[in-house]
C-alpha cells in the first residue's frame, strides 16, 4: 500500500468496518503511520482524527 493514499484510507475504513483491528491496534497503525512522516497534509489531520475517535491523545 502506497503511504500517502491508501494506508490512511484503509485505516479510516478498518475503523468503520471495525475490522481487522481492534482500536487499540487500529491506534497503533494509525501512530505508526504518523511516526512516518508520509503523509499529505490533510491526511495527517484526517489520521489524528481517527486517534481522537479511537479515544486516544493524538
Amino acid at each position: 500500500m502506497g503511504d500517502m493514499f491508501e494506508k490512511p484510507a484503509a485505516l479510516v475504513i478498518a475503523y468503520y468496518l471495525r475490522t481487522p483491528w481492534s482500536d487499540a491496534e487500529l491506534a497503533e497503525h494509525v501512530r505508526t503511520l504518523l511516526d512516518s512522516q508520509a503523509l499529505l497534509p490533510d491526511c495527517e489531520e484526517t489520521m489524528r482524527s481517527l486517534l481522537e475517535y479511537l479515544g486516544e491523545k493524538p
